[in-house]
């Protein structure tokens, strides 16, 4: 019979064995036959319990964690991703130059973008932001830096007050719609040189248009950028401040930009536009001639068309006023013997601003069909609300303010040139209210059809049509830019010149961004819609585990195949989390 003698004594040792090293628990005991005398003989037993590695993982699935800290981790990374590929921090460090402490300039515009795509905050709460998601981490920067205050020194240092609502414009007594932002143009053009080089995309063509965005800024406070003007989100109370987007058709890059003054008309900002489109195809070393522009007619005027084809060796499609060409619209559906996009179509050579065109009319049955109800239901509501102001007001007021009153509500409707309110009478006075039937005969003739043009004669209508709907690609992009779940360009939160322009630089940032994630994807085979894209992204998050003696593990909660699909396009696997000590 054998018994134990003593206590189990246990434990850890290493070997090396062929260049690795292994750990082992050795565990010592005595032993002694029945009736031996003495100590007894002493025995060991050897457990393998692997490598370091192994060690770590066994004791990791034991122990429990004191604590879990989620971040965001998806956007984040595959935003910083396509910053460090553009080397758009170094882009724009040269150009400004590093700041004496904190944060380069570089630094604080790359935060700013990304924050504009993952949670849009005001320059006070991005340090907030900053600290649940992942970014401090992997841009190795202290979030305590990114205050407000640094962000406008940073901003001042880009571009600063006295270009801009200081400076002087030219002419005199003329404002300047653009302030001087040439450093901000140098900057996009060196990003642009970095895209064409990694991504290989096509600039030609070109598609242009422009819209504005309501500002909360003071009616009071001086700015030569928010203006009060006709507001394209129904905000005519509040200042706005445009911006002009040239947009590649092919990847929806955004080219170039500029902000510009709300209240500048269409057509007299264009020149400006025309000047930056060059400027860019200049320093990326293409030439402009044979560069296909689409814009729309707000831009029609023949000073512009000949810039764009006489002077700079475009080719230009565009719309025009159908009232421009009255007898166009008089021809026959027989005369349509062209389709363009399933649609018929009518062509012919025609002079356009001085400049031999092809024009191409087509007609779109279901489109005018629409059209003419929804004009019918204007006149009628502008009928109802005629009767119901001379029910109201016919007895006490005057002729003249009834006819003011009156003419208010056709304005305000839209009809003045349809309806006409014939007031007779003095103490006693009678209305009548009648349509005239020659100018709805011509809005109704206008109905269901469009007109374009191009400056090549040889474009044919498929393409000339094809092209021009394309336009509506910049449209999808300034409702992006509008949108809260988009790359929103509000609320600004800044209210000087130069600090409006270079947020709107960093805005167009973010847009550049989100469009070359897309495109990554799209080269990929995975078309996905935005809200897919920033669903699946926010989906990544990275979790903490703090565990006893301050030993902590990261890593990602559990992904999705889409989302492991992503990451693996996106490049996101770079910035995996490791454990830590």
């Amino acid at each position: 019979m054998v018994q134990s003698c003593c206590k189990d004594m246990a434990t850890i040792i290493k070997r090396k064995i062929s260049g690795g090293t292994y750990y082992y628990l050795t565990h010592s005991y005595r032993v002694k036959e029945a009736g031996q005398k003495g100590k007894g003989r002493v025995k060991t037993k050897q457990i393998y319990l692997g490598t370091a590695e192994d060690v770590l993982q066994k004791i990791s699935q034991v122990q429990t964690p004191e604590s879990l800290v989620a971040r965001s981790f998806g956007l984040e990374a595959a935003a910083l991703q396509v910053v460090q590929k553009l080397d758009l921090i170094n882009i724009i460090d040269r150009h400004v130059g590093k700041r004496r402490q904190g944060l380069s300039v570089g630094q604080y515009l790359a935060v700013a973008a990304i924050n504009r795509i993952v949670k849009p905050s005001s320059k006070n709460g991005i340090a907030d932001w900053c600290r649940t998601s992942v970014l401090p981490d992997l841009m190795k920067i202290d979030s305590r830096l990114l205050k407000s205050q640094n962000f406008w020194d940073a901003f001042e240092k880009m571009l600063s007050e006295s270009h801009g609502d200081d400076a002087p414009a030219p002419g005199a007594g003329d404002q300047n719609p653009v302030i001087d932002d040439q450093i901000i143009l140098d900057i996009e053009m060196d990003v642009w040189k970095q895209v064409s080089a990694i991504y290989g995309v096509s600039l030609d063509p070109v598609l242009y248009d422009a819209t504005n965005y309501f500002t909360f800024l003071d009616p009071m406070t001086p700015s030569d950028l928010a203006r009060f003007a006709k507001s394209k989100d129904g905000k005519d109370g509040q200042r706005c401040v445009g911006l002009a987007l040239g947009q590649t058709l092919a990847d929806h890059l955004p080219l170039f930009h500029l902000a510009y003054a709300a209240n500048c008309h269409d057509a007299r900002l264009f020149p400006t536009a025309i000047r930056r489109l060059t400027d860019c195809f200049a320093k990326l070393n293409q030439a402009t001639t044979g560069v296909i522009l689409v814009m729309d007619k707000g831009n029609n005027s023949e000073a512009n068309v000949q810039d764009v084809v006489v002077k700079r060796g475009m080719t230009l499609v565009g719309s025009l006023v159908p009232g421009r060409f009255p007898d166009l619209l008089r021809k026959q559906l027989r005369s349509y013997q062209d389709r363009a996009r399933g649609l018929p179509a009518y062509r012919e050579h025609r002079d356009v601003f001085g400049i031999p065109c092809v024009v191409v009319m087509t007609f779109n049955a279901k489109l005018r069909k629409r059209q003419l109800m929804a004009f019918e239901a204007r006149l009628e509501k502008a009928e109802s609300r005629i009767r119901d102001a001379i029910a109201k007001h016919g007895r006490k007021d005057s002729k003249q303010t009834m006819r003011e009153r009156l003419d208010r509500i056709l304005r305000a409707t839209g009809t003045r040139r349809f309806l006409q309110v014939d007031i007779q009478g003095r103490r006693h006075k009678t209305f009548e209210v009648a349509r005239i039937p020659e100018a709805i005969t011509e809005r109704r003739r206008r109905m269901g059809k469009n007109l374009m043009f191009s400056t090549d004669p040889s474009m044919t209508s498929e393409t000339v049509v094809g092209f021009y709907r394309e336009r509506d690609r910049v449209e999808k992009t300034f409702r992006l830019t509008k949108d809260p779940s988009g790359v929103p360009f509000r609320p600004m939160h800044h209210w000087t010149d130069s600090k409006i322009r270079v947020f709107c630089f960093t805005c167009v940032l973010a847009l550049l961004i989100w469009r070359l994630l897309h495109l990554a994807l799209t080269r990929a085979g995975m078309k996905v819609s935005d809200k897919v894209l920033r669903m699946e992204l926010e989906g990544i998050r990275e979790i903490t585990m703090l565990y006893p003696g301050a030993r902590t593990v990261r890593s990602l909660a559990d992904r999705s195949e889409v989302q492991k699909n992503f990451s693996a396009v996106l490049g996101l696997n770079a910035f995996l989390p490791s454990a830590g000590p």
